[in-house]
């Protein structure tokens, strides 16, 4: 699927904006950001993909195009660690690759930087995250229960 598409890019609103500012922008923004120990294996993690039913795979290399994309799933190109999920969410909203589909489904896109050189030389950014939520609700609910999987500090 290509841009044209797309409905449109996601008109979001006060709240939706101050969500995302405060729980992505901000927070991903903090020195001490990749140094928290989100933890994947956590039982808050786990039963927050059962609860939320969401997932995040490594397949994004095996998409052909935008629209065999599942709902409510998280595409990236390896293995990724919550933080860069996060980081990848925070890239999307503040690089506004952020679209409406059909039916209010929400696309999310994070492509690698490229100079400036490369750009007007045709090389096109690859794509590293995709994600097609249901809806904002949705995807404000697993940020908030993702950033809750921190991994409990080890005792002596």
């Amino acid at each position: 699927m290509d841009a044209r598409e797309r409905i449109s890019d996601i008109v979001l609103d006060s709240t939706e904006i101050e969500f995302l500012y405060n729980e992505l922008l901000k927070h991903c923004e903090q020195d001490s950001f990749y140094s928290i120990p989100y933890d994947r294996r956590s039982k808050v993690y786990i039963n927050a993909k059962k609860k939320l039913k969401f997932e995040v795979t490594k397949e994004l290399g095996t998409l052909n195009e935008e629209s065999d994309a599942k709902l409510d799933t998280f595409y990236f190109n390896s293995e990724t660690r919550i933080a860069s999920m996060l980081s990848h969410l925070r890239n999307a909203f503040a690089h506004n690759r952020i679209y409406q589909l059909k039916n209010s489904e929400i696309l999310l896109e994070d492509v690698e930087y490229l100079s400036i050189k490369k750009i007007k030389n045709g090389i096109k950014p690859k794509l590293t995250m995709l994600a097609k939520i249901s809806s904002f609700a949705k995807l404000n609910d697993i940020i908030v229960a993702v950033k809750q999987c921190k991994r409990k500090k080890q005792t002596k």
